[in-house]
């Protein structure tokens, strides 16, 4: 149940009245954990759905809310840290081997950040996942984790909602 059967996305909602029925359809498969404990399929590593993360979505679309998110911000401070590392490097192009160094000066000054959850409880799965999701694209957007984009493409309807 926890993993919805290896369901992997749900193509069809099928609502059976007369049972009180409702059965959630699409591809699904075997799975497994990854090395960080989370349910992938077992044949690609791609996520397969969380019983829980049906519960908490469906509580929160329902719910005065509706809609939630996440960001991750950096303090005032830490900005202007960063602007001024980035002042003092940028008045000549980087040598060969000096980018590891200006980039431990700039994560060093942009420090901790913030995060903000809004619409759900950031404990639960639901809630970290969209941390780790938020923290992950902005590696990406910086250049310091691969990207896959077959992957993390969303479609215009994923994007408007």
């Amino acid at each position: 149940m926890e993993t919805l059967a290896g369901l992997k996305r749900i193509k069809y909602i099928l609502v059976y009245p007369d049972t009180g029925d409702i059965v959630l359809a699409g591809p699904a498969g075997d799975w497994r954990r990854d090395a960080e404990g989370r349910f992938v399929d077992a044949e690609n590593g791609a996520p397969v759905l969380n019983l829980d993360d049906l519960i908490v979505t469906l509580r929160n679309a329902y719910s005065d809310a509706g809609r939630f998110g996440c960001s991750i911000n950096p303090r005032q401070d830490n900005l202007a840290a960063a602007n001024a590392v980035n002042e003092k490097w940028s008045k000549q192009p980087l040598k060969p081997g000096q980018r590891e160094k200006w980039l431990a000066e700039f994560r060093g000054a942009m420090g901790r950040q913030d995060i903000e959850v809004y619409g759900i409880d950031r404990r639960t799965h639901a809630g970290r996942v969209l941390i780790e999701a938020d923290y992950r694209m902005k590696l990406v957007g910086i250049g310091l984790e691969e990207g896959d984009a077959r992957r993390h493409q969303l479609s215009q309807f994923d994007r408007d909602r």
